[in-house]
């Protein structure tokens, strides 16, 4: 039995072993608003990331070549004008490479992640158990954030009902990060701010002015890795532009003059 179920039985004071018809009953009533179970229990101790998430380097230990599927999330429409989601993608696609496995799907969510209703979530989790693939985001708080986190106390890590809940909401598929579930929140606060400000290129000012040469600059370097999705992958010009962050007709131009020679 789950903690969850455990903990629904304590509230309707049932037996834990679950038998008898009261405890189906009361289990599936309050499986239902376990949003209200979550109010109820919100001073429960915290528990590790690392009970409910895999790190991905373990995984690929195990399982070379693995297809995974990618969730990425800001908290407000302002980080997302900032290209905050944007910077946190190019990081991801490119050291996700680097890690050998391949990107399937990306997915992108603006909204807070201790809220109940998360549709972009719960359709990268089915997608990915529909493909037999890993849901992998960059740190365990882009998956869920505890419901009393604030900007002023961002120590505060969720309960094992929180986790409960979100394991409810991605089924059976599992999860993974690339930074290890358990890192500080320190060192993911201070990993993230680096990211943005390596990806975004500069560490103030406005972004710099596209220069002469460099849209050939930019072809010569992505070439190598786009004949490689294209070529050896497989990929659709559109996942390739995922991968890459170029515009999908741009790939298509790009790779025409070997589609003629048959390359």
């Amino acid at each position: 039995m789950s903690i969850l179920s455990k903990v629904v039985a304590a509230r309707l004071q049932i037996p834990a072993s679950g038998k008898g018809k009261a405890f189906k009953a009361g289990l599936r009533a309050d499986l239902g608003h376990y949003t209200r179970l979550r109010d109820v229990d919100k001073h429960a101790a915290p528990v590790l990331a690392s009970d409910y998430i895999r790190h991905l380097t373990t995984l690929i230990a195990k399982r070379p070549w693995l297809k995974v599927v990618v969730y990425l999330r800001v908290s407000t429409r302002q980080q997302n004008k900032k290209r905050n989601l944007w910077a946190q993608k190019r990081w991801m696609l490119r050291e996700l490479e680097r890690l050998g496995v391949l990107v399937l799907r990306v997915y992108r969510e603006t909204g807070s992640g201790w809220k109940d209703d998360r549709p972009v979530l719960k359709a990268a989790a089915e997608y990915a158990i529909a493909n037999d693939s890993i849901l992998v985001a960059e740190t365990a708080d882009r998956f869920l954030r505890s419901r009393d986190f604030k900007t002023t106390t961002p120590w505060v890590l969720p309960t094992c009902i929180e986790w409960e809940a979100l394991k409810l909401d991605t089924g059976s598929v599992t999860l993974a990060t690339v930074l290890h579930p358990d890192t500080d929140w320190k060192e993911a606060r201070r990993h993230q701010s680096v990211r943005g400000r390596d990806e975004k290129g500069s560490k103030f000012g406005r972004p710099r002015k596209l220069q002469p040469g460099d849209l050939k600059m930019r072809h010569d370097k992505l070439m190598p890795r786009v004949r490689k999705f294209r070529e050896t992958w497989g990929c659709s010009y559109r996942e390739i532009a995922g991968l890459v962050d170029v515009p999908w007709p741009t790939i298509r131009d790009w790779l025409r003059p070997f589609k003629s020679r048959g390359v």
